[in-house]
C-alpha cells in the first residue's frame, strides 16, 4: 500500500495572479526528530522523492544519500572524492541514477536504492546528465554527441542510456532541455530556448518555454508562452497535467523575480500557481509519489509540496557527518605573495600572502617569517610609514576598503621577531581607499579614493592635501624620485589612455597655482592607449606602454623629460653624464670641507671660553673622542643616501619626445627602471589582439634606453618588480628573489578556518560588484539583499561546486549578463583515467541495429574524411583494434585514450566488401568544430543555390581575432561575383570586433584608379582591410550575443542593411573581472552599451529586434530546414532586383 505523504502546514492555494484572489504564502516549519542519531545535513541537493514516497535522495558533500521521509534519518550511499549529483529512482524504486565526474567528465552511473555496487552506465568523455528512468532498465539521457544545434552546451538531444552499459540509443534528433516523457510514453515534455534557472527575473528571446514532442507523429507544438522563465517540466501522473518551475509573477512574487512551482493543462491554456514561497526560489524541482508530490531545494533545506493541494512543508535530513575537508586545518605558507614591499633600513621585507600581511627579516641565510594579519578579509598593498616603525595597508575587514596601521606591541621589537601586534583603523569613510603609494622622501602619500580619486595627503593622518584627478577608474601612478611630481596614467569618456604628469607637492611659500606643473600636462597625446607609466631614478625619464603601433600591439615605450637627453649624440651624452658626476663630486668635496672649517671654528670658540670642573673635563673627554674617531662621522655621512636633485622638466612639446624602445613580435608591458635608469625592464607575451600563435619569445627582459638592445632575463613574465636601494627585487610565480641574488624563500604554519574564508570570497566578490557594476540601481534589485539571503547556503556549502552554484545564484538575482563567479578547485575522483574519447568524424546511422556500426554521413576536416582513412555513408565499422561491435557493446568504451593513436578498423562497405581502415581518432571537441564548419558550408551552399548564384554567405563564428581575419578572407572568397551577401552572426557569442567588422562593410570608395591596358578598379593595397559596398543583410537570432549584438544593432542603427531572424538575446555590457581571495575570480560587468537613437536604449536586456522575425522551429534540425536563412535569401534578392 502507498503510504500517504503528510504535510503539516495550512493549505496554500496560489494559483495565477488574474484567475484567483492572492493568498499569504506560508511553509510549515520541518518537524524536529526526537531520536535520529546525526547533525542536520544543512544544504540538500537536488533531491528526488521516492515513487511511494517513503524515502529521499539527495547529494550532500558531493555524495548521493537516501533517507526516510518520515524522520530523515539518511544514510550514504555513495562515498567518493568525486562530485556526485541528480539522482533519479527507477520506477520499482530499487535503483538510483545519478551523475558523477568520477572519470574527469560527468558520467551516469546506478547504485541500488538499498545500497551496493556501482554501475557505470555511459562512457564518452562529453558531459551527460541523467533526467530520469524510462523504464527499470533504461535512464533518459541528454548529451550531444554527434551534433551542433548552438553554442550552449545545454541543447541536448534525447538518448536511452541503459543499466548493461550499451550504447546508448537516439530518442528523439532535436535540441531539448530538461526532457521528460509522459508516463503513457506518447509525448516529451521539454524546456525549449536558454533560460538559466540562476538567473532571476530575465524577460526576452532567449528565456525557456515548454514544449510538447508528439512521439508517434515526430510534432513538436508550443505548451508555454511567456517571455520569462518555464523551466524543469514535471508530468502528472495521468499524463494530462505538466507541472513546471517559473518566475511568472503571481500573489508573493509581484515583480516575477522567484520561481515558484506552476501547472498546465497538456491541451494548453492558462499556467495555474500550485506553490510560491515569498522571497524566495525553488531549486532543482523534482516528480515523485507517482506525480503526487513535488521536492525541490527551498533555502537551506528541502520542501516537500502537495501537487493536489498546494499545501507544502520543509523537510531535512538529519546523518553522520564525514567532514571530509574540515573548516579548520594546519597549512604551511610559503609562496603565494602577491604584493610586498622593503622597510626603509633594508632589513625586513613586508608582504602580502592568501590576503595575509606577513614580515620576514631580509637575510641571505637567516629566513625568519612571521604572521602579522589573520583577519578573513583580504589585506594588502603594505607601506613602510613612520621610519620603518610601523607598516601601513589596506583591509576590507570592516566592509569598506580602508586603512590600518600595525607595529609590534613591544617597543624596539624588529616585525620578524614579534608575535604580538598592536593594530589601529586609520580611516573610517563611506568609500573605498586603494592603491597606495609613500613618496621616495616617505613625507607623502599617494592614494585612490572610491573609483578613481588620485589625492596626495600625510601618510600618518591621511588627511588629503591635494586632489591630483577625479576620474571613474583608477589610475596607474608613480612619483618622481624627487616627491614633489606624480605621473599616472587617465582614461577620458570615450576609454583612451594618456600618461599625464603634474607637480604633487609644493614647497612652503610656493603659489600652487602659478607654479611649474601644477596643472596635469598629458604628454602621450594619442588616441591609442597609454598606460603603466613609471618614473627613472634619474628623474629624467618615463617609461610607458603604449598600443599605438599600426598592428595593434603592445611595446614599450619611453618620454625624455630633458630635450637635451633626445637631442645628444652617445659621445655628448656620456661626456655630460660625466662632466656631471664630476661636478657632484667636487660640490660633495666642498660641502665636507666647509662641514670641517664649520666644526674647527666651533671647537676654537669653545676653547675660548671659561669652562670649570666637571664640564671641562667633559668636554676635554668629548674633544679626545672626537679626535680619536678623526672623520669616521664624515665617513658615516658618505654612506647616506646622496641628496635627491629636484627633477626639471620641458614640458613645452613633451608628447613629441617619446621613443620606442621594443620592436619585438607580440606585447610588451613596461615594468619599471634600473638603478642606473639606463635600462628598462619589461614583460613579453606573444600573440596581440589581431595576432595568433606567433612564434615570439616571450618572458621578462632588459632593454637599454639608449642603445634599445634587449636581452632576456627569464623565459617567464614576472608578475612584480620593486627598487630598492639600487637592487632589483621581482616577484614570480608567487616568491620573491633579487634579479640575479638571492631568494628570499619562507615557511609559516598558520591555522585557517575555510569557512570563514569562504565567506569572505563571497563578501569580496560582493563588494566587488557593489562597488564596480554598471549600474548603480543594480537594474532595480536589492543587492544587500542578496547578500542576506544566499549566505547560509554560501557558508554551509560542502564542496567547491556547492560554492560555486550558490555563488551563481547569488549574482543571478542582479538579472545581468556576463556574470559569474569562478572557483579555484573542484572535487575529483581517485580515479586517473580522465581519457579522452576518440572520435571519427562520422554521424551514425542510429536506426541501424547491428552488427557492427553504420556511417550515414562523414564530416569534412576529420580523421575519416581523409583520404588515406577515408569512409563513406553506407560503410559499417565492424570491428575496432580487433575486438568486434555488437549490440550490447558501449561504443565509447572501444575508444576512450585513443585520440591521435592508430587505430584499426575493419569496415564493410555497400557492396559487403570488407576492407581495414587505419586512422587516428580526434578529439570531440575537433568534431564540434568541423560540424560547426559544416553548418557554416550547408548553409552558404543553400544560400548560392537558392539564388542562382547571386548571393553569398559568411557566417561570424565569434566576435574575435580568428573570426576577423576569416570574414575579410571570406568577404572576398564568398562575395566574388556577387550582388549581395548575407552576414550571419547566429550562436555568435561575442567579443570586440563589431567597429573592425563595420570598416570592412561602411567604406565608399572616394576615387577610381585605371592602370594601362587594365580595368576600373582601387588598389587594395591601400585599405587598412578588405571592403564590401554591396547590399547586405544580417541574420540573428536569440543567441546572438555581446558584440554580435552591437554588430546588429550598428547595422540597424547606421542604416547598412535589413536583419533577419529572431531578437538578439539582450546581453550588451563590458565585462572585466575581480581575482578573489585564493585565486577565485568574479567578472564585473562595468560598462553599458547604448543605442544612439532618440531613446538611447539600453542594449542590456533589449535585444536588437529584426526588421523580418523569422524563427526556427524545433525538428527543423533534422530535415534540414533553415527558415531564417530562406527568408534572408528572399530578402536579398528583393534588395538586388
Amino acid at each position: 500500500m502507498t503510504p500517504a505523504l503528510t504535510l503539516l502546514i495550512l493549505p496554500l492555494t496560489l494559483v495565477a495572479c488574474a484567475a484567483s484572489p492572492q493568498a499569504e504564502t506560508t511553509v510549515a516549519a520541518a518537524p524536529t526528530p526526537q531520536s535520529i542519531a546525526g547533525a542536520e545535513l544543512i544544504g540538500p541537493r537536488t533531491p528526488a522523492l521516492s515513487p511511494d514516497g517513503a524515502r529521499m535522495a539527495f547529494s550532500h558533500q558531493g555524495d548521493i544519500w537516501v533517507a526516510d521521509v518520515a524522520d530523515g534519518a539518511a544514510v550514504r550511499l555513495t562515498a567518493n572524492p568525486a562530485y556526485e549529483s541528480f539522482p533519479t529512482w527507477s520506477p520499482d524504486g530499487r535503483s538510483l541514477a545519478f551523475r558523477s565526474n568520477r572519470h574527469g567528465n560527468y558520467d551516469i552511473y546506478s547504485v541500488p536504492s538499498a545500497g551496493g555496487a556501482l554501475t557505470r552506465m555511459t562512457y564518452h568523455s562529453e558531459h551527460d546528465m541523467p533526467h530520469e528512468w524510462i523504464d527499470n532498465q533504461t535512464v533518459l539521457l541528454g548529451a550531444a554527441r554527434e551534433r551542433w544545434y548552438s553554442r550552449y552546451g545545454r541543447a541536448q538531444i534525447l538518448w536511452s542510456a541503459h543499466v548493461d552499459a550499451r550504447t546508448p540509443e537516439l530518442l528523439g534528433d532535436f535540441p531539448a532541455i530538461n526532457p521528460s516523457l509522459s508516463p503513457d510514453g506518447a509525448w516529451a515534455v521539454y524546456e525549449r530556448g536558454h533560460g538559466d534557472q540562476r538567473r532571476r527575473a530575465y524577460r526576452g528571446p532567449a528565456s525557456s518555454a515548454l514544449w510538447l514532442w508528439n512521439r508517434a507523429t515526430n510534432e513538436h507544438h508550443a505548451l508555454t508562452e511567456f517571455d520569462g522563465n518555464d523551466l524543469q517540466p514535471m508530468w502528472a501522473s495521468d499524463s494530462n497535467e505538466v507541472y513546471f518551475l517559473s518566475d511568472r509573477a503571481c500573489a508573493g512574487n509581484e515583480d516575477g523575480r522567484d520561481l515558484g512551482l506552476w501547472k498546465v493543462k497538456r491541451d494548453g491554456g492558462e499556467p495555474q500557481a500550485v506553490f510560491h514561497a515569498d522571497g524566495m526560489t525553488l531549486r532543482y524541482a523534482n516528480m515523485g509519489l507517482n506525480g503526487r508530490a513535488v521536492v525541490a531545494e527551498l533555502d537551506t533545506s528541502i520542501v516537500m509540496i502537495d501537487t493536489a493541494t498546494g499545501q507544502a512543508r520543509t523537510w531535512k535530513a538529519y546523518g553522520a557527518i564525514d567532514g571530509g575537508e574540515p573548516n579548520f586545518q594546519n597549512r604551511v605558507v610559503s609562496s603565494g605573495v602577491s604584493d610586498f614591499s622593503v622597510s626603509p633600513d633594508g632589513e625586513t621585507i613586508a608582504f602580502v600572502s592568501g590576503g595575509d600581511l606577513y614580515a620576514m627579516r631580509k637575510h641571505d641565510k637567516i629566513k625568519r617569517a612571521v604572521r602579522i594579519t589573520s583577519n578573513p578579509a583580504p589585506d594588502g598593498n603594505p607601506i613602510w610609514v613612520e621610519d620603518g616603525d610601523a607598516i601601513l595597508f589596506l583591509s576590507e575587514r570592516d566592509g569598506n576598503t580602508e586603512f590600518y596601521r600595525v607595529r609590534p606591541l613591544l617597543e624596539d621589537e624588529e616585525f620578524y621577531q614579534a608575535r604580538e601586534w598592536k593594530l589601529e583603523r586609520v580611516t573610517k569613510t563611506d568609500f573605498d581607499e586603494s592603491s597606495a603609494s609613500l613618496s621616495p622622501d616617505g613625507e607623502h602619500l599617494a592614494w585612490v579614493q572610491g573609483a578613481g580619486k588620485l589625492v596626495i595627503g600625510d601618510p600618518t593622518t591621511l588627511e588629503v592635501s591635494r586632489v591630483m584627478v577625479d576620474g571613474f577608474e583608477a589610475p596607474s601612478f608613480d612619483w618622481s624620485p624627487d616627491s614633489r611630481w606624480l605621473t599616472w596614467s587617465g582614461v577620458n569618456d570615450d576609454f583612451n589612455y594618456d600618461v599625464f604628469l603634474a607637480r604633487a607637492v609644493f614647497d612652503e611659500g610656493e603659489d600652487a597655482a602659478k607654479a611649474e606643473g601644477a596643472t596635469p600636462v598629458n604628454l602621450t597625446l594619442h588616441p591609442d592607449d597609454d598606460t603603466s607609466p613609471s618614473w627613472s631614478p634619474d628623474g629624467r625619464k618615463i617609461v610607458f606602454t603604449s598600443q599605438r603601433m599600426m598592428n595593434d600591439e603592445q611595446d614599450v615605450w619611453v618620454c625624455f623629460l630633458k630635450r637635451e637627453d633626445l637631442e645628444r649624440t652617445e659621445r655628448e651624452r656620456l661626456e655630460a653624464a660625466e662632466a656631471e658626476k664630476e661636478a657632484k663630486k667636487e660640490a660633495k668635496k666642498k660641502e665636507k670641507e666647509a662641514k670641517k672649517e664649520a666644526e674647527k671654528k666651533e671647537k676654537e670658540a669653545k676653547k675660548d671660553e671659561p669652562v670649570k670642573g666637571a664640564d671641562a673635563k667633559q668636554d676635554a673627554k668629548a674633544e679626545k673622542e672626537s679626535t680619536d674617531k678623526g672623520d669616521s662621522e664624515d665617513d658615516d655621512k658618505d654612506d647616506e643616501k646622496e641628496k635627491v636633485d629636484p627633477v626639471e622638466i620641458d614640458l613645452d612639446d613633451i608628447h613629441k619626445r617619446l621613443v620606442r624602445l621594443t620592436r619585438r613580435e607580440g606585447n610588451e608591458r613596461a615594468l619599471g627602471f634600473s638603478a642606473d635608469s639606463e635600462k628598462v625592464y619589461f614583460n613579453a607575451t606573444t600573440g596581440t589582439r589581431l595576432t595568433s600563435n606567433t612564434k615570439a619569445e616571450r618572458g621578462f627582459f632588459e632593454v637599454g634606453v639608449f642603445d634599445r638592445k634587449d636581452k632576456s632575463l627569464d623565459s617567464s613574465p614576472i608578475s612584480g618588480l620593486l627598487l630598492h636601494d639600487e637592487k632589483v627585487m621581482i616577484l614570480k610565480s608567487g616568491k620573491m628573489s633579487e634579479l640575479k641574488g638571492d631568494k628570499f624563500d619562507f615557511s609559516v604554519s598558520i591555522r585557517e578556518d575555510r569557512q570563514a574564508n569562504r565567506l569572505a570570497v563571497m563578501e569580496e566578490a560582493w563588494r566587488a560588484l557593489d562597488r564596480n557594476f554598471y549600474d548603480p540601481e543594480f537594474h532595480g534589485h536589492d543587492w544587500a539583499a542578496s547578500l542576506a539571503k544566499w549566505r547560509p547556503l554560501i557558508e554551509n556549502a560542502t564542496t567547491p561546486e556547492d560554492y560555486g552554484v550558490f555563488m551563481n545564484w547569488m549574482l543571478g538575482e542582479m538579472n545581468a549578463s556576463h556574470m559569474g563567479f569562478y572557483g579555484t578547485s573542484s572535487s575529483r575522483g581517485r580515479e586517473t583515467d580522465s581519457t579522452v574519447t576518440g572520435v571519427l568524424g562520422v554521424i551514425w546511422d542510429e536506426t541501424f541495429s547491428g552488427p557492427g556500426r553504420r556511417v550515414k554521413e562523414v564530416v569534412e576536416g576529420t580523421p575519416a574524411a581523409r583520404a588515406d582513412s577515408l569512409l563513406a555513408a553506407g560503410d559499417i565499422v565492424m570491428s575496432v583494434n580487433g575486438v568486434a561491435y555488437k549490440p550490447a557493446d558501449n561504443w565509447a568504451n572501444l575508444f576512450e585514450g585513443t585520440v591521435g593513436k592508430e587505430s584499426f578498423l575493419t569496415v564493410l562497405d555497400a557492396a559487403k566488401q570488407q576492407r581495414e581502415v587505419i586512422l587516428r581518432p580526434s578529439a570531440p571537441s575537433d568534431l564540434r568544430d568541423a560540424l560547426y564548419r559544416r553548418f557554416a558550408t550547408q548553409c552558404r551552399d543553400q544560400a548560392e543555390a537558392g539564388s542562382a548564384g547571386r548571393v553569398g554567405y559568411i557566417h561570424i563564428q565569434g566576435m574575435g581575432t580568428g573570426s576577423l581575419l576569416e570574414f575579410e578572407r571570406d568577404l572576398y572568397a564568398a562575395g566574388h561575383g556577387k550582388d549581395a551577401l548575407l552576414i550571419d552572426v547566429r550562436e555568435n557569442g561575442g567579443g570586440w570586433t563589431t567597429d573592425m567588422t563595420l570598416a570592412m562593410l561602411m567604406v565608399k570608395d572616394h576615387a577610381r584608379t585605371i592602370p594601362r591596358g587594365g580595368g576600373e578598379g582601387y588598389p587594395q593595397g591601400r585599405r587598412v582591410f578588405a571592403t564590401w559596398d554591396k547590399p547586405v543583410v544580417v541574420l540573428c537570432n536569440e543567441n546572438s550575443y555581446s558584440n554580435a549584438e552591437i554588430f546588429s544593432w550598428a547595422i540597424k542603427t547606421l542604416g547598412r542593411g535589413p536583419i533577419v531572424g529572431k531578437q538578439t538575446y539582450g546581453a550588451v555590457i563590458s565585462t572585466g573581472g575581480a581575482t578573489l581571495m585564493g585565486g577565485a575570480m568574479v567578472r564585473l560587468p562595468f560598462r553599458g552599451w547604448y543605442v544612439n537613437d532618440k531613446a538611447r536604449t539600453n542594449m542590456e536586456l533589449n535585444g536588437c529586434p529584426p526588421d523580418y522575425p523569422v524563427e526556427n522551429l524545433p525538428g527543423d534540425y533534422e530535415i534540414g530546414l533553415d527558415r531564417q536563412l530562406n527568408k534572408a535569401i528572399e530578402v536579398a534578392l528583393d534588395l538586388i532586383k
